[in-house]
């Protein structure tokens, strides 16, 4: 994506750009296997759908509202608004930008 279309989206507010660190964030974590507790953490509530095997699932396992403080309970926001196809193969820079198409 060129720097004057990105450039005609705007700024991200509070909420856009705290998903956005979070879902990248979350892709390298999950592409690297590091930090291993935290992945560990995150595999917990993921699945893989059964019609799309490299499309991942996330799912909120809290019972009470304070359960969204955990990390790994809020990634079902987020995720549901991208398509995780492809992103464990793409490089570092062209994760930004398609995450950025599609949060902001």
């Amino acid at each position: 994506m060129q720097r004057s279309k990105l450039d005609k989206i705007g700024r991200a507010n509070p909420t856009q750009w705290g998903h956005f660190t979070t879902a990248t964030t979350v892709v390298k974590i999950i592409r690297n296997n590091h930090p291993h507790q935290l992945f560990t953490s995150l595999s917990r509530n993921v699945y893989q759908e059964r019609r799309k095997p490299s499309r991942l699932r996330f799912f909120n396992d809290s019972n009470k509202k304070v359960g969204l403080n955990c990390l790994r309970n809020r990634l079902t926001e987020i995720f549901n608004a991208i398509d995780f196809d492809h992103y464990p193969n793409i490089s570092d820079e062209g994760l930004r930008t398609n995450l950025k198409r599609l949060l902001f």
